[in-house]
């Protein structure tokens, strides 16, 4: 392991149209003290003779003698990182130049923490800015809470500890949701945190595994969330009761028992009854979460009005009308957040 050294971990697909802009974002940065590690997984497109025509001696290209897949070639490449921190990034995706740099000296300030990701900003497959996502939590504990709702750490932003890892860090049981697994699992048994700046454009394409496997990554988070509560809460909520948490679109074309707003409410409890240490600051910030979380809620109860039954949709527009009422102040936080949020689109 190389002190101060980044290791940057990038898996690469028939990316030929992008890499050379995500390379080269890497290669800029203003931590000179890195290395590219490009993992080509069986591309057909010329991605690798764009990267083998990049004049610089800190990129490896590392080939696949044939696809693998994208745990496998996280895990080659984490098994050739020499960095005292190991970063990630996405061969669509374009860091900004102080990513890195500020990333170190957080984790040099923390030094208990496993990883620090940051915001993001979206683009479209042209470059152009797209409406962006809230801001991720920034402290261990309101990470830990947040991903109870969803994956609130976004992948390519990642910049891991070395020394805090195990090898192999993805595990092939999670291959379409190998970022939350893990974590997930460093969560329950480390620190993690984000930097509260959108440090890296996230490109948005059909083309990306989001927009090709959202359903089958939905019902394998429910399902990583389900056996999750029950070992870190001692909770038990079913994977169903989860995939409405995560989609409460698919509440109402369903028939059970829990609606997703009294499923959050059971999380809240075992989440403060673990956590009684959540101080002041954090628990608004959970407040806020559960705001948004109603939120969506009577959105979508308002817009898949043609796709449910009238009785289905006024119970659920009841049960987060009243959870809503509970906290008008937090309701009114998420709804001013909201709005200051990039409104391009």
């Amino acid at each position: 392991m190389i002190e101060g050294l980044v290791s940057v971990v990038m898996p690469c697909f028939n990316t030929a149209r992008y890499v050379a802009e995500a390379a080269a974002s890497v290669l800029s940065q203003t931590h000179r003290n890195l290395e590219l590690i490009a993992i080509d997984d069986g591309s057909v497109d010329g991605t690798v003779d764009i990267l083998s025509a990049m004049a610089d001696p800190r990129l490896r290209i590392i080939r696949n003698s044939r696809n693998l897949g994208i745990v496998e070639s996280l895990n080659s490449g984490f098994r050739e990182a020499r960095g005292e921190f190991i970063a990630r990034m996405d061969a669509d995706d374009v860091a900004l130049p102080e990513r890195f740099e500020r990333q170190v000296a957080f984790l040099r300030r923390q030094p208990e923490l496993a990883a620090v990701g940051t915001g993001v900003s979206y683009i479209d497959e042209n470059g152009r800015p797209q409406r962006s996502p809230r801001l991720p939590p920034t402290s261990p504990i309101g990470l830990r809470w947040r991903l109870l709702l969803g994956n609130c750490v976004h992948h390519p932003t990642i910049m891991f500890r070395r020394s805090q890892l195990m090898l192999p860090v993805y595990s092939s049981a999670y291959a379409d949701i190998e970022d939350y697994e893990i974590f997930l699992r460093l969560a329950a048994s480390s620190m993690l945190a984000n930097l509260p700046e959108r440090l890296l454009c996230m490109r948005r394409h059909e083309l990306s595994v989001s927009g090709r496997r959202h359903q089958i990554q939905l019902a394998a988070a429910a399902t990583l969330l389900s056996r999750h509560c029950a070992a870190e809460y001692g909770v038990s909520v079913s994977a169903s009761d989860f995939r409405h948490v995560l989609d409460p679109c698919s509440w109402l074309a369903a028939d059970p028992a829990s609606n997703p707003v009294n499923t959050v409410r059971r999380l809240r409890g075992a989440f403060t009854k673990k956590h009684l240490a959540v101080d002041r600051n954090e628990l608004a910030g959970i407040d806020v979460d559960e705001a948004f979380f109603i939120a969506k809620v009577l959105s979508v109860t308002v817009s898949e009005a043609n796709s449910a039954s009238l009785v289905r949709r006024l119970t659920l527009l009841l049960s987060a009308a009243t959870a809503g009422l509970r906290r008008p102040l937090a309701m009114l936080r998420a709804l001013q957040q909201d709005k200051s949020r990039n409104q391009i689109s």
